[in-house]
């Protein structure tokens, strides 16, 4: 079972990565739709810490909601149902009008969360439905 600080290491790493594919993906499709464009390696530098730094510093909330003092601690907060909501809000997220930096933020919090759950779930205990 994963721990504390392989959670950290794996949502950190997983955040940001994922942070700078997408943000290098929407560069690349305005450099194309724009030859003019010019790659931002600042913007895709701030995406890549946001990614990890939300990944870092959410990555032991389902531990904290519930802990693992039993073997059969994962309940709903460690449950597929919560992965599904995590991936429904980040489409709600995604789809909103919200400023994009905060919006950065919910997805990057939203990512760690889910790696968590994601890891937890190739353990041999895996995760509840509900």
């Amino acid at each position: 079972m994963p721990n504390s600080n392989e959670h950290k290491k794996i949502a950190a790493i997983g955040g940001g990565l994922v942070f700078g594919v997408v943000n290098t993906c929407k560069q690349l499709k305005k450099k194309q739709n724009n030859p003019d464009y010019k790659f931002d390696f600042l913007q895709l530098l701030q995406n890549v810490a946001i990614g990890t730094l939300g990944g870092f510093c959410i990555a032991t909330l389902p531990d904290i909601l519930e802990p693992a003092t039993r073997p059969n601690h994962r309940a709903f907060f460690h449950s597929k149902t919560m992965l599904l909501l995590l991936i429904l809000g980040s489409k709600l997220i995604n789809d909103s009008d919200i400023n994009p930096e905060l919006k950065n933020i919910c997805q990057s919090l939203n990512l760690g969360y889910g790696l968590h759950l994601l890891s937890d779930s190739l353990t041999p205990k895996g995760l509840p439905l509900i």
